[in-house]
């Protein structure tokens, strides 16, 4: 059977409660925000989300380990599309091996699992690093960012606490929701595409600091290769050094 849900945590968890209420173990689990395909031989269920539900399944990975439920929840915010089916399996794995599954780092369900989470894991580290703000001639600092996983909460306890007082904006254009931060309450926001003006000072900041990049730029010693591993081409769209607003602005 295929289970669909509504691509909310939640929404998981009760199809996690589902399947095994059913007693059946699915062949895919689809979030309906990404397309999907449904083939003739298997059932399709659509799962309703209950949060009574979802917090029984909840309860029973914190009987179990807490650190598991800290790692399903950064798993799940993978981009792939078949990562629900995957954290379903391990999750089915710590319910029959209990915390005996956490040390069980050959089986192939704990492989998968942990190849999500590390992912998710590296791209947040990465993006606490590539990430730029411009200041606004409003004041306000804005960065955007567009991130393989969603893990824009993620972000929300670096950078909250390395600028305490700082109102910002982190914009994940991707997904069309936003990072705001007023110096006291930082939520997400629905936000599209946003046209911002850039403060004098930025301005001047951003040109400075383009031509210092440059002028460390050693060509001889240029090493391409090198360069991709440690900052992949994706992250350089938003980076100042590489590609300043001054002329968008």
């Amino acid at each position: 059977m295929i289970f669909v849900f509504d691509g909310s945590l939640e929404g998981f968890f009760c199809t996690v409660f589902e399947a095994y209420r059913m007693g059946i173990e699915p062949v895919a689990i689809y979030s309906q925000n990404y397309d999907y395909q449904t083939g003739m031989l298997y059932q399709t269920a659509e799962i309703k989300t209950d949060f009574i539900q979802a917090e029984r399944v909840v309860t029973g990975i914190k009987r179990i380990s807490y650190n598991a439920l800290e790692d399903i929840y950064t798993a799940f915010r993978h981009c792939d599309v078949n990562k629900d089916l995957a954290i379903f399996r391990f999750i089915k794995l710590l319910f029959f091996k209990k915390s005996a599954a956490l040390s069980m780092l050959n089986h192939p369900d704990v492989v998968t699992f942990n190849r999500l989470r590390h992912n998710v894991e590296i791209e947040t580290h990465r993006m606490n690093g590539f990430l730029r703000f411009r200041e606004t001639d409003f004041g306000i600092y804005y960065a955007p960012i567009s991130p393989d996983h969603d893990i824009l909460d993620m972000l929300a306890a670096h950078f909250t606490d390395r600028y305490k007082n700082m109102p910002f904006c982190i914009h994940d254009v991707k997904r069309q929701k936003m990072l705001a931060y007023d110096g006291v309450i930082c939520k997400i926001v629905p936000a599209k595409e946003i046209e911002i003006a850039l403060s004098e000072q930025e301005i001047a900041m951003q040109s400075i600091w383009k031509d210092y990049y440059q002028s460390v730029n050693i060509e001889e010693r240029k090493n391409e290769r090198l360069q991709r591993q440690f900052l992949p081409m994706r992250y350089r769209k938003f980076l100042t050094e590489i590609n300043n607003d001054i002329k968008r602005a």
